[in-house]
Formats: structure tokens, C-alpha cells, sequence
């Protein structure tokens, strides 16, 4: 790997962590949703009460899936049950994604340039900054989908069936996330 990019990739980790956790503690709201999550977890840690479903979605009476609060609880049980936990569940999987695409798509130019222009966006896009740092709840999904279509693209170019079979793997964890996700199962077929 060129070391012109190990420096863009270090520069846009701090650059997406310096936005996401800036003066944190005097703009985070603590509030609804987030109120809502560590009161799931506290009562799971505190009386097994494992949670069978996910966070209700505000726009249609539908829960969203479980492994929501599965992926949380050890970052509240890591951070002593900091409100910070989901933010910093969010940007662990934001960066993870990230390097692990990176990774990937060593051996194509031009994938690794969508990588990048993706990640570029999760960084300065000001919806994307405000939904990360105002957490309703922790926005999942477009890392996931970044991985998603990274490993759909490595099936497209080398037919690899593990890439084939990982990239809908990840997009049905999307879905399960966030049934809005749902319309892109249309897109292989397109």
C-alpha cells in the first residue's frame, strides 16, 4: 500500500473523529431514542431482560431487529454506560468498515477510489455529520452498505461466491436495521 494513502486514510479517521466528537459533551442531547436505548441495556445488564426486538421505528409501527442493542451492549459495558457508548459503537463501525473496504479493494484502483470518495462524504456531509453526532439512533446502516457493495463489485470483477454471498449477508443485516434499506434486494437485479 502506498504511503501517500495510509496518510490520506490516517487524515480522514481524525478528521471524522475530530467532527463526530468535538465538544461533545455541550452538544450531545440526551434525549427520546438514546434515553430509550440505554434503558434497554441497563435493564438487560441489570435483570437479563434481553431485548427479543429492536427499537420501534418512529415513521411506520414496525421493530427493527434485535442485533441493534446486541452490537451496542459491549461498547455500554466497555464505557462504564456512558451516553457516549452508542456514538462511539457508531464511529468504531464507521472506521472498521472503512479499513476493512480499504483492505479489499487492494487490488482494484478504482474501487478503492469509490472507498474513499464514500468515506469523504461520511466525513463532511452535513446531514450524515449531524446524524452521527445527534444520535437518535446510531446511523449503521451506510458503513454496512459501503462493505455491501464493495464485496457485490469484487463478485462483478473476480466471481468469487464468498463475495457474492457476503455482500447479501450485509445488506440483509441492513435491512434488518432499517426496513427503508429494503428496495436496494432490487438492485442485482437491475
Amino acid at each position: 500500500v502506498p504511503m501517500k494513502k495510509v496518510i490520506i486514510a490516517f487524515v480522514l479517521i481524525i478528521i471524522f473523529l475530530f467532527i463526530r466528537f468535538y465538544r461533545i459533551n455541550s452538544s450531545l442531547f440526551f434525549f427520546d431514542d438514546m434515553g430509550r436505548d440505554l434503558l434497554v441495556l441497563y435493564e438487560w445488564q441489570n435483570f437479563g431482560k434481553i431485548p427479543l426486538i429492536g427499537p420501534q421505528t418512529s415513521a411506520l409501527p414496525v421493530n427493527q431487529s434485535p442485533i441493534y442493542y446486541f452490537y451496542l451492549m459491549p461498547f455500554y459495558l466497555l464505557f462504564n454506560h456512558s451516553q457516549y457508548s452508542a456514538l462511539i459503537a457508531n464511529a468504531v463501525l464507521y472506521i472498521a468498515c472503512f479499513l476493512f473496504s480499504l483492505y479489499l479493494t487492494k487490488g482494484s484502483k478504482l474501487l478503492r477510489r469509490g472507498v474513499f470518495v464514500a468515506f469523504l462524504l461520511f466525513v463532511f456531509h452535513p446531514q450524515h455529520v449531524l446524524q452521527n453526532r445527534f444520535v437518535w439512533n446510531p446511523s449503521l446502516i451506510p458503513p454496512i452498505l459501503l462493505l455491501s457493495l464493495v464485496l457485490f463489485f469484487l463478485f462483478d470483477e473476480k466471481g468469487k461466491l464468498m463475495h457474492l454471498f457476503s455482500s447479501f449477508a450485509l445488506l440483509s443485516l441492513a435491512i434488518s436495521l432499517n426496513y427503508s434499506v429494503f428496495p436496494l434486494l432490487l438492485m442485482p437485479a437491475a
